[in-house]
C-alpha cells in the first residue's frame, strides 16, 4: 500500500489514523511532541502506527495458526476459507470502523482515490490470508515429526516456536516501522549539517541576501567573520525552511483547474485562476516567519523572500463590505484560519506564489499561500482556495484547539555559537539571531555567567523591516571550567524579552536562551 501511496497518492492507513489523532489530540501532548522532535513528530508518529498495525496483524496470525495448526494433518481448502474469513473480516472492520473514524467516510469514499483505496484495501487483505494459510503450512511441514514425539519433545518445540516468534516479529515490527518511516518520510538533516551542505537553491539565497544588502548600502559587519560558519544563512534556502503542517500527507496541487474564490460580505465574488493571480500587480518582501511551537532556542524559524498579490488588491475588486470583521481562508487540506479585516487589509499581507524567486514548493503551500509578517505560521495558510469575508468571529483549525487567535510573534533570540567548547584565554565569537516581527530588535546582550552580568552585543543590520538580525559578542573565557551563557533581546519599542519560561501552547514560547559551554 505504501506503493501505491508513492506512486499513485493512495491514502494508507497510518497516515488517516495519524490525521485523525493530530486533528484530535490534546494540545499540551501535541506540544510535547513538536517540542521533544520538531519535523520528525509525523515521521515518528507514522512508524509508530505502522508498528502497531503490523503487530495486531502478526497477533490475529498467532491466533488463526494456534487454531489451524495440527501436526497429524495438513492445511487445506478449509484452512484457507479461514483465513480469508479472517481477512475478509479485517478488511470489512478497516472500511466500516476505522475509515470513518479517520475522516474517509465509509470505505473511503471521502477521499479523491476512493475506489483506488477500496482496491488497494481488498488487495492487502488478501494477501495477509493468504500469508496466513501459507505460513501455517510451512510451519506444519517444518516441525511435524513423521513419528509421534513424545508429549514433553512437543511442548519443548511450541516453546521453543512461541520464543522464536515473539523475538522475531518484535524485531520486524521495529525494522519495519522504521524502514517505512525513511521510505515515506525522508530524512532532513539537522541544524548542523545543513550549516556544511551546498545546494543550487542555497547559493540562490545567498545570491537574494547579497542582493538585498547591495540595496541598502549595508555592509557585513567585520564583527561576524568569526561567527558566520555557525549562524544560519541570511535568507534560508527553500529546501531547508522549516515546515510544519496538520497533515500526515500534505496535498499535491496541479495549477491546472485550480482558483481561489473570494466571497461572503462582498459586492461582487470572484474566481482567480493561477494565471490570473500572476498576472496581477505583485509586491515582494523579505519576511523572516516562525512556528508557534517553535521552542525557546528553536529550528522552527527560518527567512525567505516572498513574491504575490497584496490580498488588499482583491478584497477591493471582490468589494468587502464595511461590515465585515474578519477573512477568512481555507485551504485543499482542510486547514483554515482567520484575520481580522484591517489585517488582511494591510498592503504587507499577500498571496504569495513564489519563495526565494521559484514557485513555491508543493510542502510550502503551491499554487499560493497567505504570508503575513510579525503573525507566527498559523496565521499564514498553504494550498488556498477560498477566501470568505464574514462578521463572526471566526475561529480556525488550531484556535478551535486553544491556541491564539492573535498570534502575534514574542520577541525571541536565540544563541548559534559556541556549541559545547572553548578556550581559556582565547577570544571566542559568542553569536545568534534575534527577532521580533514588525518591531524589529533594537538591542541583543549577552551574560557569560548565567546572567549575572550583561554587556551589549553588536548588531548586523537587518536585510528588512520583517526580518530577524544577527548579533555577535567577543567573549574571553578567564579561566577554565564551565560557563553558561544567556541572551535577551530589546525590541524596536523598547520591551525587553520576555524571561519567563512559558510553553508555545497557547500564545508562543517565553524565556531565555542558555547554552552551557565549557573552556579547557
Amino acid at each position: 500500500m505504501l506503493l501505491l501511496r508513492l506512486g499513485a497518492g493512495v491514502s494508507t492507513y497510518p497516515e488517516l489514523i495519524g490525521a485523525a489523532l493530530s486533528a484530535n489530540v490534546p494540545v499540551g501532548l501535541f506540544n510535547t511532541a513538536i517540542d521533544a522532535l520538531e519535523e520528525e513528530t509525523k515521521p515518528a508518529l507514522f512508524a509508530v502506527l505502522t508498528a502497531v498495525m503490523i503487530l495486531v496483524g502478526g497477533l490475529l496470525g498467532v491466533l488463526y495458526v494456534r487454531r489451524m495448526y495440527c501436526p497429524t494433518r495438513g492445511v487445506g481448502w478449509g484452512a484457507l476459507l479461514q483465513a480469508l474469513q479472517i481477512g475478509g473480516g479485517a478488511w470489512l472492520f478497516t472500511m466500516l470502523i476505522i475509515s470513518p473514524l479517520a475522516g474517509a467516510d465509509i470505505g473511503g469514499a471521502a477521499l479523491p482515490e476512493a475506489n483506488l483505496y477500496l482496491i488497494a484495501g481488498l488487495g492487502l487483505f488478501a494477501l495477509y490470508s493468504l500469508a496466513l494459510a501459507g505460513m501455517t503450512a510451512l510451519l506444519r511441514r517444518a516441525i511435524s515429526p513423521v513419528v509421534p514425539a513424545p508429549p514433553e519433545t512437543r511442548e519443548g518445540r511450541r516453546r521453543l516456536l512461541r520464543g522464536a516468534a515473539a523475538g522475531a516479529s518484535l524485531v520486524a515490527v521495529g525494522a519495519t516501522g522504521l524502514l517505512v518511516r525513511r521510505f515515506a518520510f525522508p530524512d532532513r538533516p539537522t541544524a548542523e549539517t545543513l550549516l556544511a551542505l551546498e545546494s543550487p537553491a542555497r547559493d540562490r539565497a545567498r545570491e537574494i541576501a547579497a542582493a538585498a544588502r547591495a540595496a541598502a548600502g549595508v555592509s557585513p559587519e567585520p564583527a561576524f567573520a568569526l561567527a558566520a560558519p555557525r549562524l544560519p544563512d541570511e535568507i534560508t534556502a527553500s529546501d531547508r525552511h522549516y515546515v510544519i503542517s496538520k497533515n500526515f500527507r500534505d496535498p499535491v496541487v496541479s495549477q491546472e483547474g485550480w482558483k481561489i474564490t473570494v466571497g461572503g460580505l462582498v459586492a461582487a465574488p470572484l474566481s482567480v485562476m493561477y494565471a490570473d493571480l500572476r498576472a496581477l500587480p505583485t509586491v515582494t518582501l523579505l519576511r523572516t516567519m516562525e512556528c508557534i511551537s517553535n521552542r525557546v532556542g528553536g529550528n522552527l524559524i527560518g527567512t525567505g523572500q516572498w513574491t504575490g498579490v497584496p490580498l488588499r488588491l482583491l478584497l477591493e475588486r471582490a468589494g468587502v463590505r464595511p461590515d465585515a470583521y474578519k477573512v477568512k481562508f481555507a485551504g485543499t487540506d482542510g486547514y483554515s484560519t482567520a484575520l481580522p479585516l484591517a489585517a488582511a487589509l494591510d498592503l504587507n499581507t499577500i498571496l504569495a506564489y513564489q519563495l526565494n524567486g521559484e514557485p513555491l514548493p508543493p510542502r510550502h503551500g503551491y499554487p499560493a499561500r497567505l504570508i503575513i509578517p510579525s503573525r507566527y505560521g498559523m496565521k499564514n495558510p498553504k494550498w488556498i482556495t477560498e477566501i470568505t469575508a464574514t462578521a463572526e468571529d471566526y475561529q480556525g483549525f488550531w484556535e478551535q484547539q486553544d491556541w491564539t487567535d492573535v498570534s502575534l510573534v514574542e520577541t525571541t533570540s536565540r544563541i548559534d555559537a559556541p556549541r559545547r567548547a572553548a578556550t581559556a584565554g582565547m577570544p571566542v565569537a559568542v553569536a545568534g539571531l534575534a527577532y521580533a516581527g514588525d518591531r524589529g530588535i533594537r538591542r541583543v546582550e549577552i551574560s557569560t555567567d548565567s546572567g549575572g552580568t550583561w554587556a551589549e552585543a553588536a548588531l548586523q543590520p537587518a536585510l528588512g523591516p520583517y526580518t530577524w538580525v544577527y548579533w555577535a559578542f567577543s567573549w574571553t573565557p578567564p579561566a577554565p571550567g564551565g560557563y553558561t551563557l544567556v541572551c535577551r533581546a530589546t525590541d524596536g519599542n523598547g520591551n525587553v524579552q520576555i524571561a519567563t519560561r512559558r510553553a508555545p501552547i497557547p500564545d508562543g514560547a517565553t524565556g531565555l536562551h542558555r547554552v552551557s559551554v565549557t573552556a579547557i
